[in-house]
Formats: C-alpha cells, structure tokens, sequence
C-alpha cells in the first residue's frame, strides 16, 4: 500500500522483495519448483502469500525470511490470489484445475471448494467478504461465502 516494497514472482520460481527507492533486493524465497504467477501482501505487511505453475500456494515470513507453510490442494496452476477482506488468515486461490480454494492460513488447509467449470484467471471478493468472484473460460462465477460456497450467478 505504500509503494516502498514491491514483491514480485519469477519465472524461475522465485519470490523476491525490493525496495522500490533503491532497487535493493531485500529478501528471496526459495521453494516453488516452477514460475510464479501471483504474489501478494497480506494485510499485517509481514507475510507474502504465492502462486504457483507447480499447483501450490505458499506463506512467507517477510521478517524472517522463510516459508511458514505450503498450502497443497490444486492439480494444475494457481494463477490467482485474494484475501478476505474479514481477516488475514483467510484467502481464495483460483486454478487451471477449475477449481477455486478457501484457504485458512491458521490451519495451512483448505476449507472449502467451488468448481469453476473453466480455468480459473482471476478471484476476488466483495467489499463485506461474503461473496466471491471467480473469472476464467468466457464467464465470471459469484459465490455465496456464507453458505459454503453455493454457486448464485454463472
């Protein structure tokens, strides 16, 4: 939010932080085993969440330098990444598998599933975190969070 750090994916499966001031590589994750699609800031600054072609999403420790968890679930790549807006521990990952995970990062696991029915491109959530879109294939999918993830609009 304020433009001093800039996290960025690789195609060679790196996650990197810079200062955006000096150009200064600040901190490098290892661990994805193939390009990374989408890397974003958790809401507290301290943690980066990544997307990956190797079908896993993982959770960085800025401060530490380090991988908290590895969230497993997808079969083809992740190619996108939301937070709710209710909370930090909460994110939605969408996928070539068709499929979009709710993740709750307290327990590294995935609470919930919705099929798409195309290669998921993008997610997102409403302002109140109780819907979700998801967009892929030639249509755009809104979920009802609050009861599970039930399909309201294709």
């Amino acid at each position: 939010d304020d433009g001093k750090v800039l996290a960025a994916g690789g195609e060679n499966g790196l996650v990197q932080l810079f200062d955006t001031s000096s150009r200064a590589l600040l901190r490098r994750f290892e661990g994805h085993k193939a390009a990374v699609r989408k890397v974003k800031f958790a809401s507290d600054k301290l943690h980066v969440l990544s997307a990956s072609d190797d079908a896993t999403v993982r959770w960085w420790d800025v401060s530490e330098g380090v991988q908290v968890s590895r969230l497993d679930g997808h079969t083809d790549y992740v190619r996108s990444l939301a937070a709710s807006p209710s909370g930090s521990d909460v994110w939605v990952s969408g996928a070539y598998d068709h499929t979009c995970r709710v993740w709750d990062l307290r327990s590294s696991s995935s609470v919930m599933h919705m099929d798409h029915g195309a290669p998921v491109e993008d997610v997102c959530f409403f302002p109140s975190a109780s819907l979700m879109v998801s967009a892929g294939g030639n249509y755009v999918c809104i979920w009802d969070m609050l009861s599970g993830g039930r399909l309201l609009r294709k």
